[in-house]
């Protein structure tokens, strides 16, 4: 994923004919049946997006208008698979990070022509193809507002399909996270083949307030567990704070920075503002780390029985130690965002009366009374942080 010329792993830092050269890059998803019912629509809104760099305001008129709706209507009331209630979201968010997917096709390219070759040294392969990263976010910032209305109109015509067939609703605000969830998923199908790539991606939804730091942590412990999920939850939660603390500091008419030399009162109303922020981030960040414990409990509830009672299995330590690394990173994000080391006392005391103090979720653990290997472990990590 740092290599300007993938074709370079191929040549000059693999044996010739080794078995590895198949599994550089991941396989691009396949399209399934159901996802063949929507090509002729997301090839039109691909050009429209980056052919006719069609207006917003006309594009998203488009997508939540009956014509649309008439052509991707066939069996939708029959199917209530993600695929087909977030059909207008998977369409767009597809549309958007095409230049990742032509950028994988021209790598994939570039390993198959290297090959072919006889000599290392005659590669001429031209596999970058421009700065993906900035075109699929300059497009995720022009179409935010078409990206939002097709997850508010797949909700709504969901919601309406759901009171038809009289059954249970879900909660809007709970059905939209569930929604940024899915898109989260449509675009790393297409865009995990370069870390670098996601995260930069992930970081414009973010900062565009496209998806929320909830989603984030939806989708990475979903139904399949992302690589490295507390990373991408750690920066998702370091990016929530940085607005909380922006929009904390805007309403309070502050700079910036806080002069805290002043003398011994000065301090204190310092301490005292310091503190008062701290307990905005760690009621943003709480509800975070309770959903993530609440997925990871659920992931460890649902694994099937171990072959051996007294050994835990990769995927168990991969989710106790990423919950670990999850609340300290969260922790940290705290003392950094508040960048206050006379009130380091004051903020930890915070932290500790919070739910994201490792305390708290032993509780948590202990009150939900699973008696198993891995809940065994993952509170007694809780209780040695």
């Amino acid at each position: 994923e740092n290599l300007n010329d993938v074709s370079l792993m191929v040549t000059q830092c693999l044996p010739k004919d080794s078995a590895l050269v198949p599994h550089i890059l991941p396989k691009e998803e396949e399209e399934s049946s159901e996802d063949n019912s929507f090509f002729s629509i997301e090839t039109d809104i691909q050009e429209r997006v980056w052919t006719k760099n069609e207006d917003p305001e006309l594009l998203q008129t488009y997508l939540v208008s009956d014509e649309i709706a008439e052509t991707a209507a066939g069996g939708m009331e029959e199917d209530a698979s993600e695929d087909r209630v977030w059909w207008r979201t998977r369409i767009m968010i597809r549309a958007l990070v095409l230049p990742g997917r032509k950028h994988h096709s021209a790598m994939k390219a570039s390993i198959d022509k290297a090959l072919e070759l006889t000599e290392s040294m005659d590669t001429d392969s031209e596999a970058g193809g421009g700065d993906v990263l900035v075109s699929v976010s300059e497009a995720f910032s022009r179409y935010k507002s078409v990206l939002l209305a097709c997850l508010a109109e797949d909700r709504k015509s969901h919601s309406e399909n759901l009171n038809l067939h009289g059954e249970a609703n879900m909660d809007e605000e709970e059905m939209l996270t569930a929604g940024e969830a899915y898109m989260l998923q449509m675009a790393a199908s297409v865009l995990s083949f370069s870390r670098p790539l996601l995260e930069g991606c992930l970081d414009c939804l973010l900062e565009n307030e496209i998806v929320s730091s909830q989603s984030v942590i939806q989708w990475v412990l979903g139904p399949n567990v992302v690589m490295r999920w507390w990373e991408i939850g750690a920066r998702a939660v370091r990016l929530g704070m940085s607005k909380v603390l922006a929009a904390l500091k805007k309403s309070e008419n502050m700079g910036v920075g806080i002069v805290i030399d002043h003398g011994g009162d000065d301090d204190q109303d310092v301490n005292e503002a310091t503190v008062k922020r701290c307990q905005c981030l760690v009621e943003f960040a709480g509800p975070l780390v309770k959903l993530s414990l609440s997925r990871v409990q659920t992931i460890l509830g649902n694994l099937p029985e171990r072959t051996d009672p007294k050994k835990l299995r990769p995927e168990e330590v991969d989710l106790i130690e990423g919950t670990k690394y999850f609340i300290l990173s969260t922790q940290q994000a705290v003392f950094d965002s508040l960048a206050a080391p006379d009130a380091t006392a004051e903020i930890q005391k915070t932290i500790q009366d919070s739910d994201i103090d490792s305390r708290s979720v032993a509780t948590v653990l202990e009150s939900d009374g699973t008696n198993s290997l891995a809940f065994d472990t993952m509170l007694a990590v809780m209780k040695g942080m």
